[in-house]
């Protein structure tokens, strides 16, 4: 049976949850990943939670590793409460669309600075519990001064990236070169 990825996501925090405060004694680490677009960012951090957590000889309280990628934003909406619907707009890319624009102006949904403010709040709530690899979403500038979080930057020449990407979501590489 597959388990799904908000399901793992969901018993990473309720492991986490339950684990006494005195039992998080010394603080568990994290990691942040920046990237360039395509340098394989989300392979390589699963690829090392698996490894993280093959070399662990872990006891039933201590909480695996876990990747927070695209799934950032579901966590952001989870922890402020806010409709799943909305995660169109917790966008890690400055550029948003024409729409997304009017419809905050609108107030149809919070500002781009909410969203800023609330991805703010939980990349520090998901690093303060450790034992996370998050990548992008300027958690590298988020965690900077928090001594127990180890950053990683990826880069690779732009042939390589536009390989990687290809390959990742099955394109042409004319396509993953736009």
């Amino acid at each position: 049976m597959r388990v799904s990825l908000l399901d793992l996501l969901s018993r990473y925090l309720q492991m986490q949850s339950t684990i006494a405060e005195h039992a998080r004694e010394p603080q568990q680490p994290s990691i942040t990943i920046s990237r360039k677009v395509g340098a394989g960012a989300v392979t390589i951090a699963n690829m090392l939670v698996d490894h993280l957590n093959r070399a662990e000889k872990r006891s039933s309280e201590a909480a695996p590793w876990t990747v927070f990628d695209n799934n950032l934003a579901r966590q952001v909406l989870l922890d402020h409460k806010l409709p799943l619907n909305l995660e169109k707009f917790v966008v890690e890319d400055a550029r948003l669309p024409v729409d997304a624009i009017v419809e905050e102006l609108l107030e149809l949904h919070p500002t781009s600075w909410t969203f800023v403010q609330q991805t703010t709040r939980t990349i520090l709530r998901l690093a303060s519990l450790g034992r996370v690899i998050l990548v992008g979403r300027a958690a590298e500038v988020v965690t900077k001064r928090l001594p127990y979080v180890f950053h990683v930057r990826l880069v690779s020449p732009v042939e390589k990236r536009v390989q990687h990407v290809a390959e990742y979501y099955g394109l042409t590489v004319p396509d993953a070169a736009k």
